[in-house]
C-alpha cells in the first residue's frame, strides 16, 4: 500500500535569502548571498553550516537538495548532508561532530593523491 500525503515545506525563502533565514542556523563561514548560499568561499580551512532548526516528527520524508560546487581549483574536501540527533555541533567530518547519531551523506572531492579528479559518496547511518 501506498500513501500519499501533501509535502510540508520547511524551506519557502526560495527566491531570495536577503535578511534571516526563518527556522535555519547558519554559521562558521557560510555566507548568505542575494539568491544563494555559500557555504564556503574558495580558500584553505574554511568550513560552513547551515543547520535546520525545527525537530522532524514525520516516519516518512524526503529531501531534495540541488548544490553547486565551484572554485578555481577542482577538488576540495567536499560537501554533506546531515539528518542527526543533534544538530549544529561543529567538528572534523564534513563539519560535524565526529560521534554523530543519524545519516552522514558524504561527497568527497579531495584528490588525495593528486593523480585524477573523482567523486567519492559515502553514506553513514549509525
Amino acid at each position: 500500500m501506498i500513501k500519499t500525503t501533501e509535502t510540508k515545506r520547511l524551506f519557502e525563502n526560495r527566491y531570495s535569502f536577503r535578511g534571516d533565514l526563518k527556522n535555519w542556523q547558519i554559521g562558521e563561514d557560510a555566507i548568505l548571498d542575494g539568491y544563494k548560499i555559500i557555504l564556503t568561499e574558495d580558500k584553505t580551512d574554511k568550513q560552513g553550516f547551515i543547520w535546520n532548526n525545527l525537530k522532524n516528527d514525520m516516519k516518512y520524508w524526503t529531501s531534495t537538495i540541488t548544490f553547486n560546487i565551484e572554485g578555481k581549483k577542482v577538488g576540495a574536501d567536499g560537501i554533506a548532508f546531515w539528518y542527526t540527533k543533534f544538530k549544529g555541533i561543529s567538528g572534523p567530518v564534513f563539519g560535524n561532530m565526529e560521534k554523530f547519531v543519524g545519516l552522514g551523506v558524504f561527497l568527497d572531492t579531495y584528490d588525495n593523491d593528486k593523480s585524477v579528479f573523482i567523486i567519492i559518496i559515502i553514506l553513514i547511518w549509525k
